[in-house]
């Protein structure tokens, strides 16, 4: 997989009874959502599908599904990890975030 705007650190995704359909997302120094494609591309010698690293304000995300729920609280309700470290990094991560002003994500309108 050739990821365009970053490599992630972990892939987790999104309860779907939440979100309706299941984002991929992830973290690079960022929360992110994957968004794949059908395109494909030539590297060094070999042919890979291409994904596009999209980053999102967290706050924001979560509040488009679940308008009550906290950043702690999205860590156990709102995603799905793959392993304890993952879900640990994330926590980790939603500890430290301080911009919690909610703004609309546009291209999740459409």
């Amino acid at each position: 997989m050739l990821y365009v705007g970053g490599l992630p650190k972990i892939v987790f995704k999104t309860q779907k009874s939440k979100t309706k359909i299941e984002f991929k997302c992830c973290m690079t120094k960022e929360f992110c959502v994957l968004l794949y494609s059908d395109n494909t591309c030539y590297v060094d010698n070999q042919m890979d599908k291409v994904c596009f690293v999209l980053p999102i304000h967290l706050p924001s995300f979560i509040h488009k599904y679940d308008k009550k729920m906290s950043l702690s609280d999205s860590i156990n309700k709102f995603f799905v990890f793959k392993s304890k470290e993952d879900k640990e990094m994330f926590s980790k991560y939603c500890q430290d975030f301080n911009d919690l002003k909610i703004r609309k994500i546009g291209y999740l309108d459409r």
